[in-house]
């Protein structure tokens, strides 16, 4: 079929050519958002079965153990306490 319509092949092939350079000037750009390399995450595990106040009281403890370490200020600190939605956020 290429070779009984050579024109309409050839006309496609400089359009995706064209189209090709045109993306250039994006080569090397990521995917992903900008991480903030001063940014630490933490994943904490209460034991299975924890009640709810005793787990709290377990990432407390572990919040004040964190912080004691600390070298600069910790602008935001977050505690998300309970089971994750799926299994890539524990990754």
């Amino acid at each position: 079929m290429a070779l009984s319509q050579a024109r309409l092949t050839v006309t496609a092939f400089i359009v995706l050519i064209v189209v090709s350079a045109l993306l250039f000037p994006l080569l090397g750009r990521d995917f992903f958002p900008q991480v903030d390399a001063g940014q630490m995450r933490l994943h904490v595990r209460a034991p299975a079965g924890t009640r709810l106040e005793k787990t709290q009281q377990y990432f407390s403890r572990s919040s004040r153990r964190f912080e004691s370490r600390r070298q600069r200020t910790i602008d935001v600190m977050l505690d998300n306490i309970g089971l994750p939605y799926s299994g890539i956020n524990i990754a």
